[in-house]
């Protein structure tokens, strides 16, 4: 649901977390019922966090286009406002609308907006929850190919954050049509480092709606996130071995391991400026590439 279109609620708390939402600085607000999410992986489900879990608040925050559309001729934009500034946005209002559950005689259990491994496992690089199959759970948008949460309004320019709460609210409906990836690929050609690939897909099904894009290679898209590999906004340009198939534990430590034995200044000054502001993302080629409905911007 667009933040800018107000709509009727039958759920009085709901519209009141919608109002604080707006007030907030969010752009998106939808609530998926806690059955939408039954099929996550074990260990990753609402109530594995929350046994008493209802429903899920997800919130979308937009960042401007520009920043994604000039990334070449300006990469720091978009790592501040599309990642850094606009993930400490959505913490305060997650904490904001948090406190409001609470206030209301609900427990909430809002997570971090930005990606922190489970457990530090950088390994599978696994959020402890998802977003994004929040956010299509709560009807905000729809998968990409890329694996990337596509919107009607702002396409992929928008970050999410979720709130776990045993308010039972109602819920948004889910995009069924499917219709706003056109499998253009482009998301797949400006990968720098191949990490997006047909042979690696991905099928799952969230309320009866059967979902495929491709499956990240985490290994050669942290590499990029690092700003290692050419093309990626870093100040660094090691490519990673042209081989096929996904990377290894062991190709990756020494690849990791190469930067820093062959540029030592350069990666640690890299390192120290990814964390200047809370941290940033260096790459993000999928997202910059794709924007399947752009808005007629002056």
């Amino acid at each position: 649901m667009d933040i800018e279109e107000s709509t009727f609620m039958k759920d009085q708390l709901k519209s009141d977390l919608y109002q604080l939402a707006k007030t907030s600085g969010m752009d998106l607000f939808g609530v998926a019922p806690v059955e939408r999410l039954a099929n996550a992986p074990e260990g990753f489900r609402p109530s594995d966090y929350l046994p008493e879990t209802k429903s899920v608040i997800v919130l979308g925050c937009h960042f401007p286009e520009a920043t994604a559309l000039f990334w070449e001729q300006a990469a720091f934009p978009y790592q501040y406002y599309g990642y850094a500034i606009i993930n400490k946005e959505m913490g305060h209002a997650a904490f904001r609308l948090s406190k409001a559950l609470e206030d209301a005689g609900f427990l909430a259990l809002p997570f971090v907006p930005t990606v922190y491994p489970k457990e530090m496992n950088y390994q599978s690089q696994a959020a402890e929850f998802s977003h994004r199959h929040a956010a299509v759970a709560a009807g905000l948008g729809e998968f990409g190919y890329s694996g990337l949460v596509i919107t009607e309004k702002y396409g992929t320019r928008v970050r999410f954050v979720s709130i776990l709460t045993t308010a039972e609210l109602e819920p948004n409906p889910i995009r069924r049509d499917l219709t706003l990836c056109k499998r253009c690929n482009k998301c797949l050609t400006a990968c720098p480092s191949q990490a997006l690939r047909e042979e690696f897909e991905e099928t799952l099904e969230i309320d009866g709606v059967k979902i495929t894009y491709a499956r990240v290679d985490k290994y050669r898209c942290y590499y990029c996130i690092l700003g290692f590999h050419p093309q990626t906004g870093g100040i660094i340009n090691e490519p990673l071995p042209d081989r096929k198939g996904r990377l290894t534990h062991g190709i990756m430590s020494r690849s990791i391991a190469k930067v820093y034995m062959k540029h030592p200044v350069d990666a640690m000054v890299q390192h120290e400026m990814q964390h200047a502001v809370d941290w940033v993302d260096y790459c993000g080629r999928c997202l910059h590439v794709c924007h399947p409905n752009p808005r007629q911007l002056r």
